[in-house]
């Protein structure tokens, strides 16, 4: 069967690591003279990750063998989540979507939620748009008709449509591998498999 990006992280072993990053474009100047400093913000924001694994045995350790190869360096992309921030601290209920077209960058209004919830989402909340996954920045409550505005990161660079449904749980982005020389394994002479990668946000 012909291999169909994105793949799915084999669960044979839940990570024993996850680090994402966040990469922020901002060009920054000081004066050596006067310390004074020039700030110019850019509209790149993305998400690095480095994901480790605890030691497995050989058949525990194919799959991700397997996997990794199977991206071909940085061909391939793959879902990849916060294993910790799958469900919400806000109450996050409602059918969620976006209220209106033509909407970039780090404010985001939507409708369709439970009306009048104070805690709709929570600061540190996951939502996903499409492939991309945001953080929420501020606590969020929703109004008597159901809508809130959200302050998240990365900015929406590209305008989802008016309607578009909001994943609230078990949210994920697209991942591509940082570099297309990957380390698939290390094995010991106590034949256990250690295993990590890092990838960047595939954009």
């Amino acid at each position: 069967m012909a291999i169909s990006y994105p793949l799915t992280l084999p669960t044979t072993k839940a990570p024993k690591r996850v680090r994402l990053t966040a990469i922020n474009t901002v060009g920054f100047a000081r004066s050596p003279f006067t310390h004074m400093t020039q700030v110019q913000e850019y509209a790149g924001q993305s998400w690095s990750a480095e994901v480790v694994y605890p030691e497995m045995t050989r058949t525990e350790a194919e799959d991700f063998n397997a996997f990794l190869l199977a991206l071909m360096g940085q061909k391939g992309t793959f879902y990849l989540g916060d294993p910790l921030g799958s469900q919400p601290r806000g109450q996050a209920s409602g059918v969620p979507l976006i209220n209106g077209s033509n909407q970039t960058g780090n404010t985001l209004v939507t409708d369709g939620w439970t009306a009048s919830i104070t805690g709709i989402l929570l600061r540190g909340d996951y939502i996903q748009i499409g492939n991309r996954l945001h953080k929420i920045l501020t606590d969020t409550n929703s109004d008597a008709g159901g809508n809130a505005t959200l302050e998240i990161w990365p900015r929406v660079a590209i305008s989802p449509d008016d309607n578009q449904f909001i994943v609230t749980r078990n949210t994920v982005g697209i991942f591509r591998l940082s570099e297309n020389i990957t380390p698939i394994y290390e094995a010991n002479e106590e034949r256990v498999y250690s295993i990590g990668f890092d990838c960047i946000e595939a954009r």
